[in-house]
């Protein structure tokens, strides 16, 4: 299933990727070996005054070796925030691939 990706980092991945060895330079990683990973369809829901719940699809891009081939692989994520001390605790966190 496809996702709708806002803004041009997804896709600036695949131009880097097969374009961007003409500017690389020595000391540069390959552009083989980056990963890039996205944030799409985030949904955030406000418990009160002392949490939250925050659910999102994580893509990661990077390139399969063995395949030869630049691979995403889809996860969602499900993040729940409390507010402790004043600040906001990561409390509890799940992804299901």
């Amino acid at each position: 299933a496809g996702h709708l990706v806002q803004g041009m980092g997804f896709h600036k991945y695949y131009f880097d990727l097969f374009g961007g060895e003409k500017n690389k330079t020595d000391d540069s990683p390959s552009s083989t070996s980056i990963v890039n990973t996205t944030m799409v369809q985030p949904h955030v829901r406000i418990m009160g005054d002392s949490a939250a719940i925050v659910s999102y699809t994580r893509l990661i891009q990077k390139f399969d070796q063995e395949k030869g081939t630049p691979v995403t692989i889809s996860s969602q994520e499900t993040r729940v925030w409390e507010m402790v001390d004043g600040q906001l605790k990561n409390v509890h966190f799940h992804r299901s691939v």
